[in-house]
């Protein structure tokens, strides 16, 4: 049965008081969701463009999706380690802590892990435009491909697709170094993505009925 969608407002110091370690955890965790909730289907979209030059989207929105799921998973390790957060986690229903304890094989232990063989050297390049032998490193790698440059009277009118095939080479090495094709690293990270939402939705609609729901002024946004 589906959850009814509802919209909760309440006093941020009565559900998230500073000083609670669990609260802040939720609040990391409500960070990390929020941005993938942006990405995901911002690289959904991007993977059914076609056109040369939506490879450089497709790269990037793949790469920001494993960023932000490297990070999420970080927080969500601390968090189970969290006395306060353990109790919370308890009270979820079974199927859930079994979409957590499937979630955790991918960052758990840390060492070997999908995390940190594919998403934490991912997130490392994100926003570092490359070691200058990385970049070496990639041009020799296609050095006999042919690529092109787009130019125009303005900024939107210029693409830079060597930009693109260089950074798809980098990172399509990083992934292989890890020990996944490129269609196996989409495929976990979507699965990642599917169960931390299921994941949350519980964790977050729990943690309110725990804390200040009684409080709150909840509407239905069924109707």
């Amino acid at each position: 049965m589906s959850r009814p969608r509802k919209q909760i407002r309440f006093k941020i110091g009565e559900a998230f008081p500073a000083d609670d370690s669990c609260a802040r955890l939720m609040v990391a965790l409500a960070m990390a969701t929020n941005d993938l909730l942006t990405v995901g289907p911002l690289f959904e979209e991007a993977l059914k463009a076609e056109g040369e030059a939506d490879k450089g989207r497709q790269i990037y929105f793949f790469r920001l999706m494993a960023s932000h799921l490297r990070e999420a998973v970080k927080v969500l390790d601390r968090a189970e380690k969290n006395p306060s957060f353990r109790i919370l986690i308890e009270g979820l229903p079974e199927g859930v802590r079994k979409d957590l304890q499937e979630l955790s094989k991918y960052y758990r232990p840390f060492n070997g892990s999908f995390a940190e063989k594919v998403l934490k050297p991912l997130r490392d390049t994100v926003f570092h435009y490359s070691r200058d032998e990385d970049v070496g490193a990639g041009l020799r790698a296609i050095k006999n491909e042919k690529t092109e440059i787009i130019i125009g009277p303005q900024l939107r009118d210029m693409r830079l697709l060597i930009a693109d095939d260089v950074v798809a080479s980098h990172w399509l090495r990083e992934i292989e170094a890890g020990g996944h094709t490129l269609a196996e690293a989409i495929a976990h990270s979507r699965k990642m993505l599917e169960l931390f939402g299921r994941v949350m939705n519980h964790l977050v609609g729990l943690y309110l009925e725990r804390s200040v729901i009684q409080k709150a002024e909840v509407t239905d946004l069924n109707d």
